[in-house]
């Protein structure tokens, strides 16, 4: 995959707040990797989430690529909380802002942290499974002012529907219901960051000192 181009700010969820900066974002990314190999943390999750199939799949026109949740972290440049998906095989990270309160719900669902009254995650699974029907993948689908947008895919009696939705809520959604998540190749094209690209962004800093 293509190195990530330079852009002014990168894109967040509609539940958390500004934009934040490309250059902190890779800043990010390489501290969050350096956590990870250090405390192993990426072990802990259960394998049901660790999605990593390359896979193409029309959704509006646009081949879309499975991915994995890896974590939900806190940024302390942003003051805001990103949830980390991750293409193992082309080494691709997409941290998107999200909100606190749909930073508890993914994190609690993937440590296995039950509340004792349902989240709104929850909630939404009891409703669409009530109505029997079951949620077959989401898609994080596009970047527009600066916002990703998601689709859910739902199935009922063999009909599928896609809903417009937060990609925070469609994430809790999808750990909870075990199914895929798909990220458009244009969004990972535009706004993913590779471990390489941000020790080389590092290393160029660290020259100019």
């Amino acid at each position: 995959m293509e190195t990530t181009p330079e852009v002014n700010s990168s894109a967040r969820d509609d539940s958390a707040g500004s934009p934040v900066n490309k250059d902190a974002m890779r800043r990010m990314v390489l501290i969050v990797l350096s956590a990870f190999l250090f405390f192993g943390i990426a072990g802990i999750f259960s394998k049901n989430y660790l999605f990593n199939r390359h896979v193409q799949y029309v959704a509006g026109g646009s081949d879309v690529t499975e991915v994995k949740v890896l974590g939900v972290v806190m940024d302390s440049l942003s003051g805001s909380p990103a949830v980390f998906l991750h293409h193992e095989s082309e080494d691709v990270y997409l941290p998107i802002w999200i909100g606190a309160n749909e930073a508890v719900a993914i994190q609690a669902e993937l440590s296995g942290v039950k509340s004792p009254r349902p989240l709104t995650n929850d909630l939404l699974k009891t409703v669409i499974e009530a109505l029997d029907a079951t949620l077959e993948k989401i898609i994080i689908n596009k970047v527009k002012n600066d916002t990703y947008y998601a689709l859910l895919s739902i199935t009922t009696h063999g009909n599928s529907t896609e809903i417009d939705a937060r990609p925070s809520d469609a994430i809790g959604l999808a750990i909870r219901f075990k199914c895929p998540i798909f990220v458009s190749n244009d969004v990972l094209k535009e706004y993913g960051v590779t471990s390489g690209d941000a020790a080389k962004k590092r290393s160029e800093k660290s020259r100019k000192i």
